[in-house]
């Protein structure tokens, strides 16, 4: 009984793990939504800012202030932007169906799916790495099922010492009656009592008895080895929550202000006329490169943030 009691512990913690993957699943599923939604919102921003320069440079060449090659060159990008659109919309879409997929949603419902959250998060560590590696350890269900394991490995050793023995049998005879009326003689009555016992001289669980045992001594390094890897598991997703952080907010307060003003200042050199439309757009070019990897940190960090709560465990960021 204990040993299928453990086991079912056992089974129990597996069960927990499977679940805690399956949330994993979610969790890059719902920041893929959220960051294709972003992609779609700055590429229609973007095709948006062509057009409105797409037609203030067919003003400028109605007005022969700007050659025709900058309005041509202008349409090119702005039929590039248009095309990243149309892939930004399918892209959403796409993502979409998988959340509904995961979430049993059919697929004409599961794109009218909106996700109420911002992909903009920068609050700091829910706590500090030493307790959160201790929250992994203690909340960690492949750990805690190693243990549970373990535990059932000792039980099994038990269980095999108990079996060196057989079973005693105790064997009560109440009433017996013997008829000798064949032979003219009286009937005979007895009661009988016995013990039976079986000696273990050549089979006393030997082998059982020595397999349970390397099975737990397996299982013990089997769960140090578990227990680095959470350990390694949470400093590591803590490392990336930290490093994914600092790359946001150093793209935040550095990076895209200093673009900007590299794009800004060759859009008054273009409009002034010291330079043509395609020294523009290729400033233009650069400052939005900079804000896909802007982008890309933001999906990076929110992505860490979510990790964490699979290396520990438990949820301690939404």
């Amino acid at each position: 009984m204990v040993v299928a009691q453990r086991a079912k512990k056992v089974t129990e913690a597996q069960f927990q793990d499977a679940v805690r993957q399956q949330i994993d699943n979610l969790y890059t599923v719902y920041v893929d939504v959220a960051a294709a939604r972003l992609t779609l919102k700055f590429s229609m921003k973007y095709a948006d800012g062509l057009k409105s320069l797409y037609q203030l440079t067919n003003d400028l060449v109605e007005n022969k202030q700007k050659p025709p090659s900058d309005l041509a060159a202008v349409k090119s990008k702005l039929e590039q932007a248009e095309l990243q659109v149309r892939e930004a919309t399918q892209a959403r879409a796409k993502t979409l169906r998988t959340l509904g997929l995961l979430l049993d949603v059919p697929p004409k419902e599961a794109d009218k799916i909106e996700l109420r959250t911002t992909i903009y998060d920068l609050r700091p560590l829910p706590t500090t790495t030493e307790a959160l590696v201790e929250t992994g350890v203690n909340a960690r269900p492949d750990l805690l099922g190693y243990r549970q394991g373990l535990l059932r490995a000792q039980a099994d050793v038990n269980n095999a010492l108990a079996q060196r023995y057989s079973d005693v049998y105790l064997l009560y005879q109440p009433y017996t009656l013997q008829s000798n009326n064949f032979q003219g003689l009286k009937n005979a009555y007895s009661y009988a009592v016995g013990v039976t016992i079986a000696l273990p001289v050549f089979n006393r669980n030997q082998g059982n008895i020595l397999r349970s045992k390397l099975n737990a001594e397996q299982s013990k390094y089997e769960l140090v080895n578990i227990q680095k890897q959470v350990v390694y598991d949470v400093e590591e997703a803590v490392r990336e929550y930290t490093l994914s952080r600092d790359s946001v907010i150093e793209f935040k307060k550095e990076v895209i202000p200093a673009a900007q003003v590299v794009r800004d200042s060759a859009y008054r050199r273009w409009k002034g006329g010291e330079t043509s439309a395609v020294e523009y757009l290729e400033a233009q070019q650069d400052y939005n490169d900079v804000v896909r990897q802007y982008r890309d940190a933001l999906v990076r960090h929110r992505r860490s943030m979510l990790d964490l709560n699979t290396a520990v465990g438990t949820r301690l960021v939404p």
